[in-house]
């Protein structure tokens, strides 16, 4: 049997391994136990205890600050690109036409 999820446990005992709440929705892990009588059910709680106690947190947790700083990064860089546009169309719109030359001396063409 596959590990899936149901909202309700199915088969005894019909309660989290975990937390022993009846409550779901579970993850069925397919298998019986004979040292619980019964099949082995593990609620979204219970998955929230096993990882708050496992060093598995600290990797999360490290991997969500990661993704934070990008987002945090990405946002800046959207910021700028956005001050650049407004500048231009203000630019554009004062300006028009005049400003394709580039800036500087013209350079003399050679003869």
């Amino acid at each position: 049997m596959h590990i899936r999820f149901v909202e309700r446990a199915e088969y005894p005992p019909n309660q989290c391994a975990v937390t022993l709440s009846a409550h779901g929705p579970f993850v069925d892990t397919g298998k019986n136990m004979d040292t619980i009588d019964g099949r082995v059910y593990v609620s979204l709680q219970g998955i929230r205890e096993l990882i708050k106690a496992s060093p598995i947190k600290d990797e999360l947790d490290a991997q969500l600050k990661e993704r934070d700083d990008e987002i945090a990064r990405l946002q800046a860089e959207l910021a700028e690109a956005d001050k650049f546009q407004e500048a231009a169309e203000y630019t554009l719109a004062h300006f028009g036409g005049k400003v394709q030359r580039k800036p500087g001396p013209r350079k003399k063409k050679p003869e």
